[in-house]
């Protein structure tokens, strides 16, 4: 007896993607990729090999979330190690900066120096 199973669907991880347009908007892309456009969970894709630009509309790619506002992503440049030339880190994820800080205690408070005037007047010799 042959068994059928629904098609999963395919949910777009669009947290890798590079967002290039809000609905209306116009995707420039420097090189081939793929264009996906929708919501996260739901989108429509098509690769564009030329690179270049689309529009990003339904009537370019379909309507895959009917009723909701949508975007254009496309897929991140591999690089020859297998990476991909996004960033890494955040501006504010500066190794130099933590190796700066390494063994400090930034969340103490500083520690109270006495001034004279915690002694009273000082001695004249």
């Amino acid at each position: 007896m042959l068994h059928l199973t629904p098609a999963q669907a395919y949910q777009l991880d669009t947290v890798n993607l590079v967002g290039c347009a809000q609905d209306g908007g116009v995707c420039r892309m420097s090189y081939p990729t793929n264009v996906y456009y929708g919501v996260p969970g739901r989108t429509n894709g098509r690769p564009f090999p030329q690179g270049g630009t689309v529009p990003c509309n339904t009537q370019t790619f379909g309507d895959p979330a009917p009723g909701q506002a949508k975007s254009c992503w496309y897929a991140p440049r591999i690089t020859a190690g297998g990476g991909t030339d996004r960033r890494r880190f955040d501006e504010d994820d500066e190794p130099r900066r933590d190796t700066y800080r390494y063994g400090r205690d930034y969340d103490r408070p500083p520690a109270r120096r006495p001034y004279d005037e915690d002694y009273g007047p000082s001695r004249r010799r």
